[in-house]
């Protein structure tokens, strides 16, 4: 078994089993025909792979593609300033990963951010809630500050109204 970790920005929900897919926002140059589940050995390795990540702070703050909309979160007093985020946990039988070596070919910064594959439907162990209240590269590397939230502060901070509309 070995221990894997996977980054959402969808907050309405958590995820309780996740069935490999191809995603829609890919690396340029990333395989478009395997169903998979993408995963890695950190946090930080999940948030440097993320297609959202570089992108979350810039100027305006906010992100609109055909997938997700993103928006940095302000409460009152700057108390919880940043986007919200899942971390999920996967314990994985090796049978069913794909390793960074063998997805170099298909995934182009695989190596750099130690991205697998998860093969197989997989639920996970553990779900904990964060957020990003910050991403920039410095000196050539992407460094990032987040901090932990209890579930009630990020559910304080996700409100979905009964048509399904989110608000962040």
């Amino acid at each position: 078994m070995k221990t894997l970790y996977h980054v959402s920005y969808n907050p309405y929900q958590p995820i309780q089993s996740f069935c490999p897919r191809i995603p829609l926002q890919r690396a340029h140059g990333e395989d478009r025909t395997t169903p998979r589940v993408c995963v890695s050995t950190s946090l930080e390795k999940c948030l440097l792979a993320s297609p959202y990540t570089d992108e979350l702070f810039a100027k305006d703050g906010y992100i609109e593609n055909r997938e997700v909309d993103l928006m940095l979160h302000q409460s009152n007093g700057d108390e919880f300033y940043g986007v919200p985020f899942i971390l999920y946990t996967f314990h994985a039988k090796e049978e069913h990963i794909l390793s960074p070596e063998e997805l170099k070919e298909f995934v182009p910064d695989a190596l750099e951010t130690d991205e697998h594959w998860i093969t197989s439907a997989i639920s996970p162990v553990s779900t904990h809630y964060y957020l990003l209240e910050d991403a920039f590269k410095k000196d050539g590397t992407w460094k990032y500050f987040y901090r932990k939230l209890t579930e009630s502060e990020f559910t304080s901070l996700v409100a979905v109204d009964e048509t399904g509309f989110a608000i962040y």
